[in-house]
Parts: C-alpha cells; structure tokens; sequence
C-alpha cells in the first residue's frame, strides 16, 4: 500500500490533471478552488469522452484521500465504521488493520454493490451483508478476517472476492455467478450451499470455475434436481464428487 506521502502527492498530481483539463474546456477554475468545488464545473461541461475521463479522475482523488484516510485514521482509530451509500468504492478500506466490524446502510430500493479490492487484507471481522446486491467485485473481502455464517444473494461474486477468509465457517449462495478462486483456501468452511441463480424464474443454474472452491474440503449442497447435471456441468465438474442435495 502506498504510504501516507504518496497518497498525498498522488491528489495533489491528480487535482492539477484535473483543474487543467476543465480549464481547456472553458469552465474558469481559479487556482485557490479546493477540490470540493470541482465536481460541480465537470457536471457543467457537455457529455463526451473528456467529460468521462475527468468523472474517473475525479473518481480517483476521491479514493485516494479516503484511502489516506484509512491510513492516518481509521488504522489506528477506527475499529467499527458506518457507512451510508449503495456502493463502497474501490481500496476504500483497503488494508485497515484495526477495522473489524462494519455496518452498511443501503438506500431503499438500492443494490448494493462492493467495487474492487473495498476490504482486501483489512481487519475486518464483521458485515451486514444488504438482503440483495448487484455484485462483489474482484478481491472485495480477500484475506479479510470476516468470520462466522455467509449468506448471499448477489447477481455476481467476482474472482477472490473472499479468497483466503479461513473465519468463514458456513456460505449460503443465491447468484447468478460466482468468480475465479472466490473462495479459495477458505479451509473454515464445513458446507457451502449454491441455491441457484438470483434472477427470479432464470433456468438457468449458478455457473461457477472449476477452482472457485478450490483448497477448500466440505461438501456442497445443491438442489437435488441439480446434483446429477451438475457433476458433469462446466466449473461444477470439478466439485462431483462433493455435491450433495440441499435437504428439505
């Protein structure tokens, strides 16, 4: 992780980018604006791809200084947070050590979504997981400590996103996909249950890799309408002989 310098310099880099490329747009951006008011002049200029390549720089500075925040503050101070928003940003919480516990309030009607590496090698312990999500991104939880029960319904679990929890002892899934190595070396797991796709009145079953679980050992319970097709399935092959129906 970059160090609390870097960070800094990093914002200071990017606001000048930034202030720059508005100007040559012909938005005026005085020199002592501060960061804050720049949101405001992008939304001013006409769509196009400068207007999307400041949204995404802007999108940078934005998890930058969090992410220096994560080291100045929440590393030391912090060790339960609460957070508002229907997405957590990508590293915002990357690497925090002492957070263990988090609570997320997704706005009504919201689907939650956890952007790259959110929570990776962070301390945390536990997440009240939203009722439904759109997705976990790529190493979202990796190497975290989050511990106990998981139950997920998610259009999409995305590589390592909980690669390396050994606290995990259970997962209950409903997804419509679930990544590369997402949980792998999970090694605390005694079952893990695939309920099927999260779309409501889909035929078609989770897809998976054929190491999504890989290092882990417990069996897999699936529907039992399931068990036969999927042994021979793409990805679930892989699990044959562990899949197990889903008692009534």
């Amino acid at each position: 992780m970059a160090t609390i310098a870097e960070n800094l310099q990093r914002i200071e880099t990017a606001k000048s980018d930034i202030r720059t490329a508005i100007i040559g747009k012909g938005v005026d951006v005085p020199s002592g604006d501060t960061i804050d008011t720049y949101a405001a002049k992008i939304d001013s200029i006409s769509t196009g791809s400068t207007l999307n390549n400041l949204k995404i720089a802007e999108k940078t500075i934005t998890n930058t200084i969090i992410n220096s925040h994560c080291i100045l503050q929440m590393s030391d101070v912090y060790t339960d947070y609460t957070y508002s928003g229907e997405t957590i940003p990508i590293i915002m919480f990357n690497g925090c050590s002492k957070l263990t516990g988090f609570t997320w309030n997704v706005p009504d009607g919201g689907l939650g979504k956890v952007e790259q590496y959110a929570f990776w090698g962070s301390g945390l312990k536990s997440f009240n997981f939203p009722s439904k999500m759109a997705w976990i991104d790529n190493g979202a939880f990796g190497w975290t400590k989050i511990e106990g029960n998981l139950t997920l319904t998610v259009n999409r679990i995305e590589t390592q996103s909980f690669s390396n929890c050994t606290g995990l002892t259970s997962i209950d899934i409903t997804a419509i996909s679930i990544g590369q190595f997402a949980f792998y070396n999970c090694t605390g797991l005694t079952s893990i249950t695939v309920r099927g796709s999260s779309v409501e009145g889909s035929t078609t079953f989770t897809t998976i890799s054929k190491n999504t679980f890989e290092n882990t050992n417990c069996p897999i319970y699936v529907p039992a309408d399931k068990v036969d097709e999927l042994k021979t399935a793409s990805g679930w092959s892989a699990y044959a002989d562990r899949l197990q129906p889903i008692a009534e």
